[in-house]
């Protein structure tokens, strides 16, 4: 027995090519999962940006969840063609607000010693998070690559 059916998410052939979005809103699962398990951008933020309810973008977030395949092929495809002009200034703006309140460049990429250095924890801790997908980072080298933003949500 379906206790509260959820009918947050929806798809529909010609709006945002078909791909799952908030229903009556043109904005993505993929928008809301890519900013928030990737650029560690919380609920919160997220429901005030795009001016949703946290019910909204949990819903798209347990939608990616079920559906990580297609949600991943969606935002592999908008990386390659880059993101949709209308919706890059909400992505800026969120940045530009963290900006403001840190005073340090979201984007900035630290090193693993730099890292735990600024949280005061051990640069294992933090090689492990990256190599468990529990923060965003890149290898470059033996170096793994952490951006700031990533850091910060993670041990601010």
């Amino acid at each position: 027995m379906t206790v509260q059916p959820i009918e947050h998410i929806v798809k529909t052939p010609d709006v945002v090519g078909g791909s799952a979005r908030i229903a009556g809103r043109r904005i993505a699962v993929y928008q809301i999962a890519y900013l928030h398990e990737w650029e560690n951008v919380p609920v919160a933020d997220l429901a005030a940006q795009f001016e949703l309810t946290p019910a909204q973008v949990h819903a798209a977030l347990a939608y990616y969840h079920d559906n990580q395949a297609e949600v991943l092929r969606e935002i592999q495809a908008v990386e390659l063609a880059g993101p949709p002009p209308d919706h890059r200034p909400r992505i800026d703006g969120i940045l530009e607000r963290w900006q403001a309140q840190t005073g340090h460049n979201p984007n900035e990429e630290l090193t693993v010693a730099q890292v735990a250095e600024e949280y005061g924890i051990s640069p294992q801790t933090v090689r492990e998070a990256c190599a468990k997908g529990w923060i965003a980072g890149r290898k470059s080298g033996t170096i793994w690559l952490i951006r700031r933003l990533s850091a910060h949500n993670r041990w601010g």
